[in-house]
């Protein structure tokens, strides 16, 4: 198991997206935890297999419907 730190920025209401993130890594059997979560920015640790982290990070960058995803950084 691998933990990454996946930061996204754009223009989102958080708790939609908050919950997106949630549901997209039960369904990929991740565990996250939320750091930041604000309307242009949200912060969390992501920890599973390495091929789902880079899904995660890929879904991430796609978002909600309504979310405007500006940039996605993994560290």
């Amino acid at each position: 198991m691998i933990t990454k730190k996946i930061q996204i920025t754009g223009h989102f209401d958080e708790m939609t997206f908050y919950k997106w993130i949630m549901h997209r890594s039960g369904i990929l059997g991740m565990k996250v935890c939320i750091q930041l979560l604000e309307t242009d920015r949200i912060e969390f640790q992501v920890t599973g297999h390495s091929v789902l982290l880079d899904a995660m990070e890929v879904a991430c960058s796609l978002g909600p419907h309504d979310a405007i995803v500006e940039k996605i950084q993994s560290f």
